[in-house]
Formats: C-alpha cells, structure tokens, sequence
C-alpha cells in the first residue's frame, strides 16, 4: 500500500510549498525540480545504478521539498543525498565519497558550494538525517515501471509492435521524474496514461487479450478500463500534459540556441570575408543527429510547408521522442529485461484509490 500524504492537487504545489512561502515562483521552483532530478539521474546513470534505484531518489527529492524550501536547502546537495538512500533502500548501495566523486565530476565550482568544501561527507550525512525526518521515514516507492511490464504482459497483436509502445513509455516514466508527476498520481495511473500517450504517438492500437479482460465491459470498452476504474480520456491526457509540455519545452530551448549559433555563424561569415579568409564549412546533417530511418522520416515530414498545426506539433513531437529513444534504446532494453525476469510483490498488485482524482486498479486481472 502507498502511503496518500504524497498526493497533492496541483493547486497545492502552485500554491502552498514551503518554496513558495519563501517567495519563490512556481516556475522557478518547477526548474529547480527538474535540475535536481536531471542531475540525479546524471550521477546514478554515470555510477551504473538500476533504474529503479534512480527513480526512487527521485522521488524521494520532490517528497522532501514538499515539505522543506529550495531556499533553505540546496538542490544540489541534496540530490546527492537523495540517491545515497535510494542507494541503501533498493539494496544497491554506492558509499559517499563515490557519490561525491560522481558529483563533483559532474557539476561546476559554484554548484559544489553546498556540499561545505572539506567537509562534504558530514554535510551528506547530515542531510541524510534531515531527509529521513522530512519524509516522515516512509521509504516505501512504487514505480510505473512494473506496472507497465504487467499491463504488457496483458496486450495482444504484434509483440513487436507492443514492445515499440512499451519502450517508449519507458522512456516517458524516466523523463516523468523531471515534473510533478510523480506527486500528483499514483504509479499505476501515470504507467497506463503514459502507454496511452506512446500508443498515440506510435500510432499502435492496443488490445487486452481476451484472458485478462475485463468481461463485464461492454465490447467498446477502451483498453485501459480492463485495468483501471473510473478512469477518463480526458485524466490521461492530463497526466500526459507535463511529459509533453517538458519536451516542447527541450525543443524551443534547442530551437534557441540554434539561432544564436546561426547568428554567431552569420557574424563569423561576415569577419572571414572581411578578413579575405573563406569561412569553414557548414556542418554535414549526419555529423548533428543519429541517422536512424524514422527520424530522417519524420524530419522530412515536417519540411512540408503546408502541414497543419496539430500534425507538425505531434510530427515535432515523435521526432524528440526518437531521438531520445535512439540515445536511450540499449540502456532502457537491458533494463526492461532484467525487470521482466524479475518477480514483482503481491502489494504491486491492488493499491486504493486516493481522493477524487486516483483510479483504482481493477484487481481481478492481476490474479490471471
């Protein structure tokens, strides 16, 4: 069972966080959380760990600023700390000065300020005893990822074409831990909203075959309501919404500096004629992006002037979803598989509903 103190309404976060008290804005608190997570998941890729240890300090760093303020402690410090428990509660513990090694590598001068200089480890220690006290010591996490193995488990067709939509969920629960997700829905909800939102993108229906569906639904019965109750289209692109949202924002910042460096390679062109000296030259397109073919295609796609709005969003939308896809692939493969081979707890099965806004699992097809 999970524990409902870590579900919050939206209005909550935006509106009552000890950062905000503090006088810090909503957005700013939004990137502060993404940094920490962004640089967590950094360190716990680069000390090898398992997913689902990462995904836990992740957690565990959106939980303790809930309760304490981006003010009064630093982010990246305690992301640090984060993962050194996450590390102690997923058995696959890393000491503190390989955390710190890690992290040093990892972050410039300035950032590196909150660990104390000399005194680093008393600091981490220190904040570990300030973690534990600021999540009231519950060290118990459920993650989507069992779950969308489970509900794979449960789809019928192509099983090519379902591991395609499972590995692009997969992708969209890492990059999840980035937003507020995680403190808004409860895991089972966020891993069918996020295979609904890859089924879409890919294009790929899916089915519930007939031994783990539901046969008190009617045969119009959309897929998800074989594994969850009360659960509406319009919920799921709600939860889908900051996953999406967090890649058109990766896409304008890269659209961004693009333009500068066009500026920059404009004023360079202008220097070298000046100067009688031919300028280098342009970039070949294979040396910028992985040629994988879906990319090529879908970047072809969105050279076409006369495309509509909502088709080049959703075409610029699976063009960052493949690229982060091709980076990602070998990583989140071999991760998959080894979490298919594992044998997940009964109390991943059914987890209660939580307000108005949870779905309940429906647990009658966990036992098939």
């Amino acid at each position: 069972r999970l524990s409902a103190m870590w579900y919050y309404e939206m209005e909550y976060i935006a509106q009552k966080t000890p950062s905000r008290a503090d006088g810090v804005e909503l957005v700013l608190e939004l990137e502060y959380r993404k940094e920490g997570a962004r640089f967590l998941m950094d360190m716990g890729t680069k000390m090898g760990l398992r997913y689902d240890t990462i995904a836990t300090g992740m957690v565990f760093f959106h939980r303790f600023f809930m309760c304490q303020s981006f003010v009064k402690f630093d982010r990246w410090l305690l992301s640090a700390v984060c993962l050194l428990l996450a590390g102690k509660v997923e058995e696959t513990p890393k000491k503190c000065k390989d955390i710190y090694r890690t992290a040093k590598a990892l972050l410039i001068e300035d950032q590196l300020k909150g660990f104390g200089g000399e005194a680093w480890k008393d600091e981490m220690l220190i904040h570990e005893r300030v973690l534990l006290q600021s999540i009231r010591f519950d060290l118990q996490v459920s993650h989507p990822y069992a779950f969308i193995l489970k509900f794979a488990k449960a789809f019928k067709g192509d099983r090519a074409k379902v591991q395609k939509v499972v590995q692009m969920a997969w992708t969209f629960v890492n990059d999840s831990f980035y937003t507020t997700v995680c403190l808004r829905w409860m895991p089972h909800v966020i891993a069918v909203a996020l295979l609904n939102l890859a089924s879409k993108l890919s294009k790929i229906e899916l089915h519930v075959s007939p031994e783990h569906a539901d046969a008190s639904l009617p045969a119009k019965a959309k897929w998800w309501d074989h594994f969850l109750s009360d659960c509406t289209e319009e919920l799921l692109e709600e939860i889908s919404e900051d996953v999406v949202k967090l890649y058109q924002e990766s896409e304008e910042k890269k659209k961004k500096k693009t333009g500068q460096a066009g500026h920059s390679k404009a004023s360079s062109a202008v220097q070298a004629r000046k100067s009688s000296v031919p300028p280098p030259p342009p970039s070949s397109p294979q040396t910028m992006m992985d040629p994988a073919v879906q990319l090529a295609a879908l970047e072809q796609q969105l050279k076409d002037p006369n495309l509509a709005p909502v088709v080049r969003q959703s075409l610029q939308i699976q063009a960052a979803m493949q690229k982060q896809l091709i980076h990602q692939h070998q990583t989140m493969l071999a991760a998959a598989n080894a979490a298919a081979g594992q044998t997940f707890p009964a109390s991943a099965g059914w987890i209660p509903p939580v307000g108005g806004m949870q779905s309940q699992v429906r647990p009658g097809w966990m036992n098939k």
